[in-house]
Parts: C-alpha cells; sequence; structure tokens
C-alpha cells in the first residue's frame, strides 16, 4: 500500500502543480474534440467531431442561422465521441506531464537543452515532411482525376478541406488553404457519345489502377451500363461512399453484388432503373453502412415485400420507396420508430 501511495503521488503531483495548465488544456482540447467541423454544405448539415465524426445536425431550412449549439441533432454516436474525449485527453496530460518535465529539469521554463531542441526540431521536421507529403500526394490525385477527362469522368465537386489528419494545422491558418483543392465527385459526361463506359472501366481495372481516395462520390447517367461495367466501377473505386445513378441504367441484381461486396463505406445511394428487381432490392439490402437511399422502379418490376430487405439496413436513415409501392400503417410505424424517414420517390 505504501508503494501504491507513493506511485500515485508521483504521477499525481504534477498534474496538481500544473492544474491551471491541465484545465486550459482540457478546455482547448475538448471542445475542438465536438468542435463543428468543416462540411460541403454548412447551410444545411453540420458535422461535429474530430478525428472522428461523433454528432450531426440538420439546420431549419426556413431560418438558416444562427444555430443553438446542439439542436436538431440528427445521428448521436456515443464510441466516436468517447475516443475523441480520450484522444484530447492524452494530449492534455502529455503536454502537462512535459512541460513539468522541462520545468524540473532545468529549473526555468525559459531554459532548453541541446536535446530538448532537437525533440523540438524533429517533432516540426515530422510534422513539415507529412504535410508536404500529402500536398504532393493530393496534388499527383488531381492530376490523375484530370487524366480521366479524357475518357468521360469529370470533376462534379471540389472542396478545399485537407485530410482530417491535417484538419488542426488548417483551422490554425498554418496551411495555405487555396493548395488543399481537389475532386471529391466525378460525374460520367464524355464528350463522344460512342465512348463504352463499360470497356473503358474494364481496361482501367485490368491495369490495376484505383480511384483516389479523396473521390468519394460518383454520378452516373450512361443507360449502356452493365453488369460488368458496375463491377469494374466497385473495383476501381472500392472506398466511394455515393452512387447515384440517374438514368435507366442497363445492370441487373449481379451488379449491384459486386457493389455490395466491394464498397463496403457506400452510404448513399440512388437508383433509377428499369431493371430494378425483388432481387436487386436483395442485393442493396446487404449495404450495411446505407443512411440514404432513393429507389425508382421504372417498370415496376419490384413489390412491397421487397421492403423488408431494406428493414435489415442498420443505420439507414432516409428511404424514398417506388411510388407503385404500397407500405402499410404497421411498416411505417416501425420505420418510424428506428428514426428512419420514409418517403415516395418524389416527396
Amino acid at each position: 500500500m505504501t508503494k501504491l501511495r507513493h506511485w500515485l503521488s508521483l504521477i499525481l503531483a504534477p498534474l496538481g502543480r500544473r492544474k491551471w495548465l491541465l484545465l486550459v488544456s482540457l478546455l482547448a482540447t475538448s471542445y475542438y474534440a465536438v468542435k463543428p467541423a468543416n462540411g460541403f454544405l454548412p447551410g444545411y448539415w453540420l458535422a461535429h467531431g474530430w478525428p472522428l465524426q461523433c454528432i450531426s445536425r440538420e439546420s431549419n431550412e426556413f431560418k438558416l442561422s444562427p444555430w443553438i449549439p446542439f439542436t436538431r441533432v440528427t445521428e448521436f454516436h456515443l464510441g466516436p465521441l468517447l475516443f475523441n474525449l480520450t484522444i484530447a485527453a492524452a494530449i492534455s496530460l502529455s503536454l502537462v506531464y512535459a512541460w513539468h518535465w522541462h520545468c524540473e529539469r532545468n529549473g526555468s521554463w525559459r531554459r532548453f537543452d541541446l536535446k530538448e531542441l532537437l525533440l523540438i526540431t524533429l517533432l516540426l521536421a515530422t510534422g513539415i515532411g507529412l504535410t508536404l507529403r500529402w500536398r504532393s500526394q493530393i496534388a499527383a490525385n488531381e492530376k490523375y482525376v484530370e487524366q480521366l477527362q479524357e475518357i468521360g469522368w469529370f470533376p462534379f465537386g471540389r472542396t478545399p478541406i485537407p485530410p482530417w489528419c491535417l484538419q488542426p494545422q488548417y483551422d490554425a491558418g498554418l496551411l495555405g488553404r487555396q493548395a488543399w483543392y481537389h475532386t471529391f465527385s466525378l460525374a460520367w459526361s464524355p464528350e463522344q457519345p460512342d465512348i463504352d463506359i463499360n470497356r473503358q472501366m474494364i481496361e482501367i481495372v485490368n491495369r490495376g489502377e484505383t480511384l483516389p481516395l479523396q473521390v468519394f462520390d460518383l454520378e452516373c447517367d450512361d443507360p449502356r451500363l452493365t453488369d460488368e461495367g458496375l463491377a469494374a466501377i466497385s473495383r476501381w473505386a472500392p472506398h466511394c461512399e455515393s452512387l447515384f445513378f440517374q438514368s435507366q441504367a442497363s445492370f441487373s441484381h449481379l451488379g449491384l453484388a459486386e457493389v455490395a461486396r466491394n464498397m463496403p463505406r457506400l452510404n448513399r445511394l440512388t437508383l433509377w432503373s428499369e431493371n430494378l428487381t425483388d432481387e436487386s432490392i436483395a442485393e442493396i439490402g446487404q449495404m450495411k453502412n446505407l443512411t440514404y437511399l432513393v429507389l425508382d422502379d421504372i417498370d415496376q418490376r419490384s413489390h412491397r415485400e421487397s421492403l423488408e430487405y431494406l428493414k435489415k439496413l442498420p443505420r439507414l436513415k432516409d428511404l424514398q420507396s417506388p411510388k407503385h409501392w404500397v407500405i402499410s400503417q404497421a411498416d411505417q410505424d416501425e420505420f418510424a420508430r428506428r428514426g428512419v424517414r420514409l418517403r415516395y420517390f418524389g416527396e
């Protein structure tokens, strides 16, 4: 017991002597753990949390600002919040112990020895090196995205937001904001109508190419897209989070099965198809990370009973079903209890 008290006193003594530094550090890092993060539509949707998103909020459509903090919460994740706060506490404790060790070792906070200066230099050099590496990687990815225009993929959305690991430096204004502009969305829109999307995507995959991680949204309105072409897209962009098909696509449930298998991060899917069947919806039911789903069955080949497959989606928040589905009140109530916004297509 004596040894335990001795070790506890050694551990807690620096915290007691530097309590004001600890308090300020905890306030600053905890705020950053839950602060609003940069978003693509800040007027309508806002994400909170760093390094993990833990809260999502939606603004009032009739009064976009000001927002009252922590109101209109649409998503809350306790696990990421606890992780963020743990990171914040670890950073604060590391800072307090390092400052205490420095002051005790040198007798004054103004004195720095050679080892400390070398350590500080190493940390700064590492941070600068990682920043330059990320910047060069983003530039290389942008060059690759520009080359995709030759086959028909054109930039559809751009953002200046850097990778999450550089978010603190970006917020502090230590990074040039213009240098971080990069494409996050691509749309298939070939200048020459004879370009075959299926052949192009299969050739890209055969060359071993993959879409840069910074591009996570794809839109395609080519009715010639087949199961083989869709499978190639799913292998080319395995990290894709959003897919938008707004034409009478030719692919079937076999192509959607490849999407479910190869795109585990997919959370938004919009599908207008004349080949939408119950088998297709069964494959969509395997996309466990979907939060937003829009379905339009042009030929009305699917049935309301397929709704059972969509009930298996654990993270679903917004569902627009085909117009010809007649959804029972019991099913509507079940989705409402889960917090799912249920609508018919076009509403």
